[in-house]
């Protein structure tokens, strides 16, 4: 058995006080914001069991994809939640088993251990456990701009990978920018546009 390695990606910060999720925290994310989780808190309040959108880095690449829950446990401090997860960059895959232990609802650790190291297809990386300490954040009140030339691409980070492609001239969500990149959730994702992109 080949014993993994552990990369702790984060200090974990167990932050006291009520077990309540904040009302507006749509998205849980790492401290570097690298790894991105969204509505990873209404597992707790839900049925739902199937995370999509879910974003993080393995190797230096970011990867795209989802999480599913297949063993529920409790929301309360320690509560431990199993499942797996397959996330992508196009190119390479990262495949494995998802473990969520709750802090308390203001932290949970993400714990990946990925099973396709050396395998086809390879998530080229070097260890096969990471580890992420994740915090809900409440996403700023959107403001929308029209896409008014499409096609215009929507990319995982400026300049970025590909998420996806507008089609047709349609009103999207923004939610800041970063330069002449405005973050948007037009992919059903978080991703950025370029303003040339875009009429206010």
């Amino acid at each position: 058995m080949r014993q993994s390695s552990v990369l702790i990606l984060a200090t974990a910060v167990a932050l006291s006080g009520s077990l309540c999720l904040p009302a507006n925290a749509v998205e849980w994310r790492s401290e570097s914001g690298k790894t991105i989780i969204p509505e990873l808190g209404r597992i707790c309040s839900s049925d739902r069991r199937n995370l999509s959108g879910v974003q993080t880095v393995f190797g230096g690449s970011p990867y795209v994809g989802s999480i599913f829950i297949s063993e529920v446990g409790a929301c309360d401090p320690g509560g431990t939640w199993r499942g797996r997860f397959s996330l992508s960059t196009g190119s390479s895959e990262c495949n494995g088993f998802v473990t969520i232990v709750w802090q308390n609802m203001a932290a949970a650790r993400i714990q990946w251990d990925i099973t396709n190291i050396g395998a086809v297809p390879n998530c080229p990386v070097s260890s096969s456990r990471w580890e992420i300490d994740t915090f809900p954040v409440s996403l700023p009140t959107a403001s929308s701009a029209l896409v008014y030339d499409p096609p215009s691409n929507v990319r995982l980070s400026p300049n970025g990978e590909l998420l996806c492609t507008i089609q047709r001239v349609s009103s999207v969500n923004i939610y800041g920018s970063s330069g002449d990149w405005f973050q948007t959730d037009a992919c059903n994702l978080p991703g950025y546009i370029h303003r040339s992109q875009l009429q206010f």
